[in-house]
């Protein structure tokens, strides 16, 4: 952030849309027009789209053919190389700003046929409104989305933890830091506090906690004077509850000097002390929150990309990467949908399977940031600065470190966001039968069968002394590949203990290339194992739930050391499509 947020009522929206009957006009020069955009919407003869995106600027409207002589319209460099090459040629791109934002999306029935298109509502300002017809709209209007609230309302969360925010801009530079982004810590005198402060509940609640104030150069604003330079500050203070009366008297600059106060400062915690005391009057607060992820509404003709797909703790200061994500990932599931030539002539998109694309890509992320984010804001709330000081401390190896790298290594890539998710089956002898067999549980007494109608398996432990153990495996464990490994001399067998505990995993006939296009994902139902044939590839046990997993592991004994092959299957990973009611 280069500047204090603006409260989200104050702020009004901008909608982008492709009406069917738009008229062709000339497109703004830069000068004149600086709409932000974060989606493209496309349309032609068959199909239109809309979208809707957080924006402050004038109407505008552009609209220019997509091949041939003429240059698409340059919408930022990261979102051309996901989607605009392969629009088809026919396609139209129109921007079209509405001041006072979407309104509405209604769903419109036509015929009997169950078809249908939906009807969006914009305001055009001054109280006149247009309703434009549109076969998808993608909606990136932030976290108060209108279109969110509408078609898949979620309450906000805001705690436990309950934890505010406060960002100040100060003029002048901070002290010499090592590196762009300072850190510093209090644990509030909370004594000191109750005999200045007595009984005020909201600086009681944060002297309970630990004050942590971040500061940072800001780049030079426009305008600014030669020389001139300024610093940002974004701090986090414990609350009493969540109501807004729990600020109470912490929006005072008097309070947060004194909650930051301690004996000994070095340069840079003292010139957070000048800064809050001198600007804290001024800070910009806002409680930390979280909404339930949801990516699609009204059977997928409806996207929701960025904050408006759900809201999360800005502790570690993802949000707007995340929306970045999303963006990119919208993208490449269009480009994945339009690919084909006869889709091309064609001109619409399945809305469905596009939804069902950017869910399966996006959902396990974005839950796994919001978990992360909102862990992180645990330790303001507990006090516990020996435990902040740990994690950070831990390194690459420790929980916190390992979380941190899967946050920073684990974005989206290009090529493996245009993929279609893999759609898990419930195994079955029968399904099963290329790479292994699937053994259910059996009556005591019966009779060994390993034929394909049978219920056990045919192992081969020839090769070596065999090694029966139980492993255990932390969870959760993303539901997605991009790495694959073998075994070629034995019949590997796999099992999870309890009596409700299914599994996931990703299997690719034996073979020395495995291919993307080769990769089946199966769910192992609770109560059975998997006998893997000898060479079949395989990536799991994966399942979501956060709870470690003992499995039952036969092998030899030396499997992990000299019959254990890998293959990097993609730079990225394909995620898994399954049911929302399984692990």
């Amino acid at each position: 952030a280069t500047a204090p947020a603006v409260p989200a009522a104050a702020t009004p929206s901008t909608a982008i849309a492709a009406p069917r009957d738009a008229t062709p006009v000339a497109a703004p020069s830069a000068a004149t027009s600086s709409t932000a955009t974060s989606a493209a919407a496309t349309s032609s003869s068959a199909a239109t789209s809309a979208a809707a995106t957080a924006g402050t600027s004038a109407a505008t409207t552009a609209r220019a053919p997509f091949g041939g002589a003429e240059s698409p319209p340059h919408l930022g460099s990261l979102l051309c190389d996901y989607s605009l090459p392969l629009l088809p040629n026919r396609a139209r791109l129109c921007l079209r700003g509405h001041s006072g934002g979407v309104k509405s999306v209604a769903w419109l029935q036509v015929g009997g046929g169950g078809g249908g298109e939906l009807a969006v509502t914009v305001a055009r300002g001054g109280g006149v409104t247009e309703t434009l017809p549109a076969d998808l709209v993608v909606a990136c209007d932030g976290r108060y989305s209108a279109l969110r609230q509408q078609l898949a309302p979620a309450s906000p969360c805001y705690g436990p933890p309950y934890v505010a925010d406060f960002r100040i801009v100060a003029p002048g530079a901070p002290p010499p830091m090592d590196g762009p982004l300072w850190r510093v810590y209090n644990r509030p005198d909370a004594a000191a506090l109750a005999a200045k402060y007595g009984g005020d509940t909201a600086i009681r609640a944060a002297a309970e906690g630990v004050v942590r104030v971040g500061l940072m150069r800001m780049p030079a604003r426009a305008g600014a004077a030669p020389g001139e330079v300024e610093t940002g500050l974004f701090g986090n203070v414990r609350l009493s509850g969540e109501s807004l009366e729990a600020y109470g008297s912490l929006r005072s600059g008097a309070v947060l000097r004194d909650l930051f106060a301690a004996p000994r400062l070095d340069p840079i915690g003292d010139f957070v002390l000048r800064v809050l005391e001198a600007h804290g009057d001024a800070a910009h607060w806002a409680r930390k929150q979280q909404t339930e992820t949801a990516y699609a509404a009204l059977g997928g003709r409806v996207l929701f990309c960025g904050d408006s797909a759900g809201a999360i703790y800005p502790s570690l200061g993802q949000g707007a990467n995340l929306s970045l994500e999303d963006a990119c990932v919208v993208a490449a599931a269009f480009r994945h949908g339009l690919r084909d030539e006869q889709r091309r002539d064609a001109a619409r998109l399945d809305a469905a399977a596009l939804a069902e694309h950017v869910a399966a890509v996006r959902g396990s992320r974005r839950d796994f940031v919001r978990d992360m984010s909102r862990a992180h804001a645990e330790h303001v709330s507990s006090g516990d600065l020996d435990a902040e000081a740990a994690a950070w401390n831990d390194g690459p190896d420790g929980e916190w470190g390992s979380r941190l790298g899967r946050l920073w290594r684990g974005w989206p890539r290009a090529a493996t966001s245009e993929l279609p998710p893999l759609r898990a089956r419930t195994a079955t002898r029968a399904n099963f039968a290329a790479f292994g067999e699937l053994v259910a549980e059996s009556e005591d007494g019966e009779l060994y069968d390993a034929t394909a109608g049978g219920i056990d398996a045919s192992l081969d432990l020839s090769q070596g002394p065999p090694r029966l153990y139980l492993m255990r495996l932390e969870g959760p464990r993303e539901l997605s590949v991009s790495m694959i490994t073998r075994h070629q001399r034995v019949t590997q067998c796999l099992g999870a203990l309890g009596e409700e505990k299914d599994f996931y995993l990703v299997v690719h006939q034996p073979g020395d290339e495995p291919s993307v296009g080769g990769l089946n994902a199966f769910r192992v139902p609770p109560r059975h194992f998997v006998k893997l044939h000898a060479g079949t590839w395989h990536a799991g046990p994966l399942w979501t739930r956060d709870e470690h997993r003992t499995f039952v592991n036969l092998e030899l004994a030396d499997t992990n050391i000299t019959d254990h092959d890998c293959v990097d299957l993609v730079a990225g990973s394909i995620p898994l499509l399954v049911d929302a009611a399984a692990s």
